[in-house]
């Protein structure tokens, strides 16, 4: 099938999908939550004749469709879940529930879901191998929801669900809108294009005592600031020169009145990185870092990493593929090959682990019609322009790694 009878179906089913996108922005479903959302995927894969399974990795969707000849098995991840934010848009399809909004644009990404597979069900002998849809149900759970007493975010337990077995996975591809990056444009990276984050928590120790006995105690507070100015300076201690390197405190905790010196300050950020080898060694880093700038107050610290995402690493091969194929249909302008990856994370990188993959970033920002409020914020909303787009990069771009071309 040509790019010109791609870019025909995609719009013909444009407007359905627009529809899809904006009936599940009304009814959006909080991560371990779904329902709705997933039966409305499953119901138009069966209509379009995928083998549907149902209640994969909590509550995930997987399809499953043949080509007409042996071949390549290819992976596609979608994600449904929403998040618990107040949406404060005046449209008409405004969430309906209290508190809850697709503030990631996850209704976006399902429905390019649902438009993949309708229209690869209408070419199934016009392509080798196998497709495989995976509908994930809980990205937003993030990779440090078991440290935190939580079940495994969706691509954990989709994959402890087999998913990526019978038939093996050979490749596997995932895709996320982005406000900052305009409408009509696709970026990718080869290499880490997601630095991913780990949780840091620090408890430092001091000697509560009256604040008019000062020289009785010993200031955790105080010691607690200059931890953190420590720490807010490490990137250039434990990252090498020119790596991304983002450290934050956004949990500070510690007093129990104005005119007490206290013992205990309890502060917890995120860490990211951008280089593997550098991950691997933060913990042991920072660790050092924190305790011997809380002993130069005279105070003592413990200090925790907790895992949280991964790095999103792309395959060279596969980032270069989509980045052609971006090129042929929006124009080499608009296929943007990123100079360094993003601060940013995605539980996508619990399914990649061990498997060839790539994720790409779609612009869904249209700063002519004020769509630019970033992901995760209640005032969050796309150009659905971006719908279209993206589903005729996914499509082609599947296409052609099952067909070798």
């Amino acid at each position: 099938m040509s790019t010109a009878e791609v870019e025909t179906r995609v719009r013909e089913l444009e407007p359905e999908l627009v529809a899809i996108r904006r009936e599940i922005h009304q009814h959006p479903e909080l991560t371990f939550e779904l329902d709705r959302t997933p039966r409305i995927v499953a119901d138009r894969l069966a209509a379009a004749g995928w083998e549907v399974e149902t209640d994969i990795g909590g509550q995930g969707v997987v399809g499953i469709l043949h080509g007409s000849r042996p071949g390549k098995v290819l992976a596609i991840r979608p994600d449904m879940d929403a998040l618990p934010f107040p949406d404060w848009k005046k449209v008409p399809y405004a969430s309906q529930t209290p508190d809850v909004m697709h503030a990631c644009g996850h209704d976006a990404h399902t429905a390019i879901g649902i438009g993949i597979a309708e229209i690869l069900a209408n070419m199934r002998d016009q392509f080798a191998g196998t497709v495989k849809l995976l509908f994930d149900p809980a990205e937003e759970a993030g990779g440090a929801s078991e440290a935190l007493g939580l079940p495994p975010c969706g691509p954990k337990a989709l994959r402890a669900d087999g998913v990526l077995e019978n038939p093996k996975v050979d490749a596997l591809m995932g895709f996320h809108n982005l406000p900052e990056i305009p409408v009509g444009q696709v970026w990718v990276r080869p290499g880490v294009i997601f630095t991913g984050y780990d949780i840091i928590s620090v408890e430092v120790t001091g000697k509560e005592t009256h604040a008019a006995r000062r020289h009785q105690g010993k200031d955790a507070i105080l010691a607690a600031s200059q931890v953190i100015q420590t720490l807010y300076g490490a990137g250039s201690r434990v990252a090498p020169n020119n790596q991304v390197f983002s450290l934050n405190v956004g949990l500070l905790e510690g007093g129990k009145d104005y005119n007490l010196i206290p013992s205990t300050v309890k502060m917890k950020g995120s860490v990211r990185c951008g280089d593997l080898d550098t991950r691997a060694q933060l913990s042991e880093r920072l660790a050092a870092l924190v305790e011997s700038s809380a002993e130069s107050a005279d105070c003592s610290a413990d200090f925790t990493l907790t895992r949280g995402n991964p790095p999103v690493v792309n395959d060279p091969a596969l980032a270069s593929l989509v980045h052609a194929t971006a090129s042929g249909i929006l124009g080499t302008d608009n296929a943007v090959m990123m100079d360094a990856p993003l601060l940013i994370g995605d539980t996508f990188c619990f399914l990649a682990e061990g498997v060839p993959s790539v994720y790409w970033l779609f612009g869904s920002g249209n700063a002519d019609r004020g769509i630019t409020y970033p992901l995760h914020h209640s005032l969050y909303d796309l150009d659905e322009a971006c719908i279209g787009h993206a589903l005729r990069v996914a499509v082609e771009a599947s296409l052609a790694y099952l067909n070798d071309s």
